[in-house]
């Protein structure tokens, strides 16, 4: 069986409030990793760190488009 590495929804939130700060479309960025905002409500919360790592990713392409 293997393990699943996985991250407290905290760090994705603080993330998120980064994005927003940079006018990024912060529901956009996460819909495109399989995440809602609704779950940043949920600081305590763990996700996979794969989907956060997505997001990350994805953010940086989606930055050299200037959002």
């Amino acid at each position: 069986m293997n393990n699943i590495p996985l991250v407290r929804v905290r760090y994705a939130g603080s993330f998120a409030k980064e994005l927003h700060k940079l006018g990024a479309p912060t529901e956009r960025v996460l819909n495109t990793v399989g995440l809602s905002e609704e779950i940043l409500d949920i600081p305590d919360g763990f996700m996979p760190v794969e989907q956060l790592s997505l997001k990350i990713r994805e953010t940086e392409l989606k930055r050299s488009d200037d959002f």
